[in-house]
């Protein structure tokens, strides 16, 4: 089926938006967006206002379209949700028999601790770690869960959108360590220590996301 204009609109604005394209605050002007798309302003409003009410726009009455801010407290709501679903997943991932998909995430992940740091390659950038995190999830074979979390992602992206696609050596080495030590858990099906893990894992993650929002770290570009 064809899909229509609004529909055009919406998931043009909402991939960027999610993908950091559109940083957080930047005003969105309905006509320069008509334009671009080749479309009416009637499609553009409404595409506008669906992205309000999934959180990602703010309209001002009278005035202007914005892409929503990303404040501490989005923050730490993502990494909270996060927490309670992902140590969920791996303590019911470690006691599955059929963990040869998690094997393979940590071979990679070994290929990866052994090659040289390279900021500007694919690799050392956030997609490796979300795959990680999502094969966990894959593992479950649970389809619910699964939608659940790829919604979830949509956000956690938009969260690690505000610290860049690169990362320090020092950030680095720590990501590498703290996946091995979570795969490790689970597939040696320690509940306890993959729950355990995880927690560390985001806690860290939390922590230093919320740094780099408040510019106590620098991150080179």
């Amino acid at each position: 089926m064809k899909q229509n204009k609004k529909g055009i609109v919406f998931k043009y604005l909402r991939e960027r938006i999610v993908a950091g394209q559109l940083i957080p605050g930047i005003p969105l002007n309905p006509e320069e967006i008509s334009k671009e798309l080749g479309v009416s302003k009637t499609p553009v409003r409404e595409a506008l206002h669906l992205l309000e009410s999934e959180g990602l726009v703010k309209n001002i009455p009278g005035k202007v379209s914005i892409v929503s801010p990303i404040s501490s407290k989005d923050i730490r709501d993502v990494f909270e949700v996060r927490e309670i679903v992902e140590c969920g997943a791996a303590r019911r991932a470690a006691v599955l028999l059929d963990k040869s998909g998690l094997i393979s995430k940590r071979e990679e992940l070994m290929s990866l601790c052994l090659s040289e740091f390279d900021k500007t390659e694919e690799k050392n950038q956030v997609r490796f770690w979300k795959d990680i995190h999502l094969s966990i999830v894959i593992s479950l074979e649970n389809k619910k869960l699964l939608d659940f979390y790829l919604e979830l992602s949509e956000q956690i992206s938009r969260v690690r959108a505000v610290i860049g696609k690169q990362f320090t050596r020092r950030r680095f080495d720590e990501l590498i360590s703290e996946h091995l030590d979570i795969l490790d858990a689970i597939i040696d099906g320690d509940s306890d220590k993959a729950d355990q893990m995880v927690r560390l894992h985001l806690n860290r993650a939390c922590t230093y996301t919320m740094d780099v929002m408040l510019n106590k770290v620098r991150i080179i570009s």
